[in-house]
């Protein structure tokens, strides 16, 4: 059974929360894992993205899969549910390793079909470094449907500076330069998981 817990996502200020565009599902699962979070990705649909909006998409995520380390083995990134057109409310559960285990400071988020980043882990009560794998994310469907991307970064460090751009800049997509200004003193890899919804 799921244990779910709502919340809305909010940027921590010296005057309290702000409320983002974001609406947050958390829910842990009662069968012992490694390690598990889940999350149901929903961010607010304000209009139909433009052709720019998605040349952005597409651009940071090739960008992305350029920055992966061929000295090292590729994060390893599966569902359960295997692979197929998930529906409205279907959760998966996506079991993520790294290529190297040294790397264990991790991070996640997700680009949506809109090309909107949610930024899913790590919050203030997570642990930075995952101890054990694989690492279980599970995932609630919800609107908007149609391609969505799933973002995992290991790194050897703590991404402190990552984590706090992607927070401050989402829904937006950081550039290229402010994403690998926050990893240059870092050894990380990257990897991306494509899956596709429908109602």
């Amino acid at each position: 059974m799921y244990k779910q817990i709502c919340y809305v996502l909010c940027i921590l200020s010296i005057q309290g929360c702000m409320q983002q565009g974001f609406e947050v599902s958390m829910f842990k699962d009662d069968v012992e894992k490694p390690s598990y979070r889940g999350f149901a990705v929903e961010p607010v649909p304000i209009s139909s993205p433009s052709s720019t909006q998605k040349t952005e998409k597409k651009d940071f995520l090739a960008f992305l899969a350029t920055q992966i380390d061929q000295n090292l083995k590729p994060i390893q990134i599966s569902v359960r549910e295997g692979e197929k057109v998930y529906k409205n409310g279907e959760v998966l559960n996506f079991k993520i390793e790294p290529g190297e285990k040294s790397l264990q400071a991790l991070t996640l988020f997700n680009v949506s079909s809109k090309g909107a980043l949610q930024f899913l882990y790590p919050f203030s009560q997570d642990p930075i470094l995952i101890k054990k794998f694989p690492y279980i994310l599970g995932m609630r469907i919800s609107p908007p449907y149609g391609e969505e991307h799933l973002v995992v970064v290991f790194c050897r460090d703590a991404a402190t500076g990552l984590h706090r751009l992607l927070k401050s800049m989402q829904p937006a997509l950081p550039n290229n330069e402010q994403i690998m200004n926050q990893l240059r003193q870092n050894k990380c890899q990257f990897g991306q998981y494509t899956f596709l919804t429908e109602k």
